[in-house]
């Protein structure tokens, strides 16, 4: 029986859900069938989704529920499965790339199951349009995702832009099912559409059909593209953001395209507008604005109904760097925060917007002050058309996240807290200081440790715990009538110190991150690891350095290339010279990461 329950566990992210007891209580006792169902019922996260972006330290994949790009970090304590098969972290990720599929699902005691089935080497051969280009030369055409847009492998297993006038000698076209020349089935490619792609083409019992089936994008308008100088008011292109999630696009209005407003009859000239913004004649499309397009003869559609811009919602952050700008939130210039599918925003303050705090309108002034990392904000973008004004709703919450351990030192009382999602939503604060997260912080700070109340040498010893690895811990930061409290919930960090990621630095030198603070032997050094892969070179007599909290080790002096790297101890006495505070030992497991 045990062996039925490990394997149960095991597979957990492959099973269906559904089993079935065969021989009578004589045979499986209530107790084993309540076991079978606890090892075997797991709450599925997501079954068989796409994933769209890989990382040396997670993944990210389409979330049909939140129509975005859903962001997982590796832990410890996963389990991994390939195609059906129990393997380690290493063998997951090395196998993991755009377009492959993940069932995700979280275990009785909590870990969490992540089974893979890689991207076939001969990649997706149907799929939605995304993009395309019927220029001479530049036959191409490439395949998304329909939640992200993300572009995926066609009849390839990494390449996602497809030549479709290639194939062999023998290449046909289908529009709808019929057979078209290729002239017209350029003139009908189109957004939204479908591609199925069969046979090698090599001869005429294999003659490759490249079928379209025309589509339509439905959904809102996500951007514009407005016109210069006399005719800003005017739109030239704007984005699509598919009711699916995509966005795609742009799209043009062209002379001759059929056009409906809001119900009527229209003209590509009114849609695409003129004359300055806010004028009688600028273009009726804004963003938010409800939108269906399609293409059919060389004939593009646009059904347009002007609606209000749905509103924005995330949590405030102290600063997001966004095209490598970081704006703090404390230079009072605009309001940071992290949307919900952890995009970092910023909505620049401005005398147009209304502003609401926690139910009363405000001052733009009031509302600068405010803010503070860990609140809850609403942002409803301006549109003309509709008459919508902008406006900022916050609504203050106390600042609540995870201890980041790797931005954190309990010897200067600074620690920086995480969201939900691993988004980093305040930097460094300095919990001995009354007014590090509020300004109108003016009596005492209170310190709080697992729901017992404690001093700041007490505090700083517990924060120091979860830096080195012996617990882990969150906090959460409330104000009232002045007096500040950090409340810090911790739990025992007992699973066994491991590598999470794998990294190069900007000097190409390797980096790699453990999930817990890790003490070394004197002797440690880069010869107690076995590297491979990604022209790794080690010369001369490289040594290991660690950052202050000895989560991250650097193999300076190394040199890592391009291509997949493979990192693990050289051998069991080796890697026993690795410990936490505990003084478990790093497993002889390895990690795989692709530069």
């Amino acid at each position: 029986w045990d062996a039925t329950n490990v394997w149960l566990k095991d597979k957990s992210a492959a099973l269906t859900g559904k089993g079935f007891v065969f021989g009578g209580k004589a045979a499986v006792s209530d107790g084993q069938v309540t076991s079978a169902q606890s090892a075997a019922q797991t709450a599925a996260v997501a079954a068989g989704m796409v994933v769209t972006a890989v990382s040396n330290s997670g993944f990210s994949y389409a979330d049909a529920a939140s129509q975005s790009a859903k962001k997982v970090s590796y832990k410890s304590t996963d389990k991994y499965m390939v195609s059906g098969t129990a393997a380690t972290q290493g063998a997951f990720v090395a196998v993991l790339s755009v377009g492959a599929t993940v069932s995700i699902a979280t275990n009785a005691d909590g870990s969490v199951s992540y089974s893979a089935t890689p991207v076939p080497t001969t990649g997706y051969s149907s799929g939605m349009i995304g993009a395309y280009n019927t220029a001479a030369g530049t036959t191409t055409l490439s395949v998304v995702e329909p939640i992200t847009g993300q572009a995926l492998p066609f009849l390839s297993a990494t390449a996602t832009s497809y030549n479709y006038t290639t194939g062999g000698a023998y290449v046909a076209y289908t529009v709808d099912g019929q057979n078209v020349s290729q002239g017209i089935f350029e003139g009908a490619l189109s957004l939204g559409d479908s591609i199925t792609v069969k046979g090698t083409g090599a001869d005429l019992n294999n003659i490759r059909t490249v079928a379209l089936t025309s589509g339509s994008l439905s959904g809102t308008v996500a951007a514009v593209t407005p016109g210069s100088g006399a005719n800003a008011g005017a739109v030239t292109a704007f984005t699509i953001k598919t009711t699916a999630g995509a966005v795609l696009g742009p799209v043009t209005p062209a002379a001759g395209d059929t056009v409906s407003i809001d119900g009527t009859a229209s003209t590509q000239a009114a849609l695409v507008g003129s004359g300055a913004v806010g004028a009688s004649t600028a273009s009726p499309v804004s963003v938010g604005d409800q939108v269906t397009f399609s293409k059919a003869g060389g004939v593009q559609k646009f059904a347009l109904v002007n609606s209000a811009p749905s509103k924005l919602s995330g949590v405030v952050a102290d600063r997001v760097t966004i095209a490598g700008t970081t704006t703090l939130l404390s230079a009072g210039t605009g309001l940071t925060y992290w949307s919900p599918a952890g995009t970092p925003t910023l909505v620049n303050y401005s005398n147009g917007i209304r502003y609401v705090i926690d139910g009363t309108i405000a001052s733009q002034t009031d509302f600068v002050a405010a803010a503070t990392p860990g609140d809850y904000v609403v942002y409803q973008p301006a549109d003309t058309t509709t008459n919508t004004a902008a406006s900022l709703t916050l609504t203050s919450k106390p600042l609540t996240g995870t201890i980041n351990i790797n931005d954190v030192n309990s010897a200067t009382h600074k620690v920086s807290v995480a969201d939900s999602d691993g988004d980093t939503v305040a930097t460094l604060l300095d919990y001995s200081v009354v007014t590090s997260v509020f300004a109108a912080g003016t009596g005492s700070t209170v310190y709080t440790i697992d729901g017992t109340t404690a001093t700041l040498a007490q505090f700083d010893a517990m924060v120091n715990r979860v830096q080195t690895g012996a617990r882990q811990g969150s906090v959460q930061v409330s104000i009232s009538n002045g007096t500040v409290t950090w409340a810090l919930a911790t739990t025992n960090f007992s699973a066994a110190p491991a590598i999470v990621s794998l990294t190069k630095n900007s000097s190409g030198e390797l980096v790699v991150t453990f999930n817990k603070a890790i003490t070394r032997a004197g002797s440690a050094a880069v010869g107690d690891w076995t590297v491979t892969g990604a022209g790794f070179t080690a010369a001369g007599s490289p040594a290991i350095s660690w950052n202050a909290n000895g989560t991250v080790a650097t193999f300076t002096g190394s040199t890592v290339g391009t291509g997949a790297v493979n990192v693990v101890p050289a051998n069991a006495a080796k890697a026993a010279l690795y410990t936490d505070t505990y003084g478990s030992t790093v497993g002889t497991s390895s990690i795989s990461a692709t530069f």
